[in-house]
């Protein structure tokens, strides 16, 4: 397999659902230790674009004198993962030839829905009286990877001799590698207690895994048994 020029590599917001139990011990009044187990649902469209030429995938027709198929395979990192792509393409027509070495450009925008389980661990200052509260809280959490799906939603290639189909969706195979990881977070918020049990909560929070950074807004219902 030859080494891919990738152009550009890019993801949009994501956003999600998670569910799950948490149980907490205080420390002292006002401070608390919590330790939970969710279950998180994440869809985030990325994109990327990677540089190649015929020489660098298989031609699957080779005595076919009509268009030719070809296989590209390359790997793609993201995010401490590593995504194994499979690409098919075929020409428009037998007529149009371009050089094994002439470079050309597959751009793909593709949907991926992750769903992992999440052991998170924080440290946690409520301050407040009555129905509204507000928190502070840092800590970390370890994600265990689940399930992922990917589909491609757009496809353009770009060439000089304009030997492919453009705009055609190519055939997909994805096969990720991702790893349990421990990220570091640290956010504030404000609950609303709706009755003893049940509150109402939004906390903006600030997270990192392995150099990279987000914010993440999580708004919810809880139960406090």
């Amino acid at each position: 397999m030859n080494a891919l020029a990738f152009a550009e590599h890019s993801e949009g917001p994501a956003t999600g659902w998670q569910a799950g139990l948490s149980t907490g011990i205080t420390l002292t009044p006002g401070w608390h230790l919590n330790l939970g187990l969710l279950q998180r649902g994440i869809t985030q469209r990325s994109s990327h674009s990677a540089t190649m030429r015929l020489m660098d995938g298989v031609c699957l027709n080779p005595g076919d004198p009509g268009p030719k198929e070809y296989e590209f395979q390359y790997t793609l990192h993201s995010g401490g993962s590593e995504t194994a792509v499979t690409v098919h393409i075929a020409q428009v027509d037998s007529i149009s030839k371009m050089p094994a070495d002439e470079p050309f450009t597959l751009a793909m925008q593709t949907m991926r829905r992750n769903t992992d389980w999440v052991l998170p661990l924080a440290l946690q200052h409520k301050f407040g009286h009555g129905r509204w509260q507000g928190f502070v809280q840092g800590g970390g959490q370890l994600l265990l990877p689940g399930k992922r799906e990917v589909q491609v939603d757009h496809f353009t290639e770009a060439c000089v001799d304009l030997c492919f189909a453009t705009g055609r969706i190519p055939a997909l195979t994805v096969k990720e590698r991702r790893q349990a990881s421990i990220a570091w977070m640290l956010g504030f918020g404000a609950e609303y207690r709706l009755s003893k049990r049940w509150a109402l909560s939004t906390a903006p929070t600030l997270f990192g895994n392995k150099g990279r950074t987000g914010l993440s807004i999580q708004t919810g219902l809880s139960l406090k048994l």
